[in-house]
């Protein structure tokens, strides 16, 4: 009789291990599959994000070319906003892929619940800052039609948000880049031998400056 009761009781007890562990396998899988969508969801947004700035790219250069710099600097702000949303994005898939590899190597369901307290800890660090910055960026499309609204919009996000003189330096290198650009488009243009010819002035005059620098200092 007291055999079959420790038979009883080991395999209840290996009942209630079996279950637990299917509990935790479960609780493991639905875990894992909301971390990869979140992820998914987080890699889309990033994408989007990143096609937004190649076309505000093309807008603020055109800008540029017109003299519509302030048209460019709402550009370059938008710009700098997405890319500090995809900054944050990308620290938080770091924090996905962290905690999708403790989940799919860990054993036990309190070790589940861990990694969960911790994984919205870390993000309700930054939540409402991307709320912030979200907002801002959904207003921006519903005024995109009043320059105004715009740049009002933008300027309150540069307050909140980014440097101004970022802003200005971005501008300037914008600037320089188009310039150069023009010059290499210009000096393709040339026939190959107005550009020898040109080359060849630029080499006498170059000559001329070092001879007359060289007499200024013997006299």
């Amino acid at each position: 009789m007291f055999q079959g009761f420790k038979k009883s009781t080991s395999i209840k007890s290996t009942q209630e291990s079996l279950s637990k562990q299917n509990s935790t396998s479960l609780n493991q899988e639905k875990t894992l599959n909301q971390l990869r969508q979140k992820k998914c969801d987080l890699e889309n947004i990033i994408e989007n994000y990143c096609q937004r700035l190649e076309y505000l790219d093309l807008q603020c250069r055109q800008h540029i070319s017109c003299g519509r710099k302030t048209a460019a600097k709402c550009c370059i702000r938008e710009m700098n906003t997405l890319r500090k949303q995809i900054e944050m994005y990308h620290t938080k898939i770091n924090v996905l892929i962290k905690i999708t590899i403790q989940i799919e190597t860990m054993h036990e369901d309190q070790e589940l619940g861990n990694l969960m307290e911790q994984a919205t800890s870390l993000f309700r660090n930054q939540e409402e800052l991307n709320e912030q910055l979200t907002n801002n960026l959904q207003n921006w499309q519903e005024v995109q039609e009043s320059q105004v609204e715009r740049d009002n919009l933008f300027k309150d996000m540069e307050d909140k948000w980014i440097n101004s003189q970022e802003i200005d330096e971005a501008l300037n290198q914008y600037e320089e880049e188009i310039k150069q650009e023009k010059l290499t488009q210009q000096f393709n243009s040339v026939p190959s031998q107005k550009i020898q010819s040109l080359k060849q002035n630029q080499q006498v005059q170059q000559n001329q400056v070092i001879s007359e620098k060289g007499d200024l200092m013997l006299n």
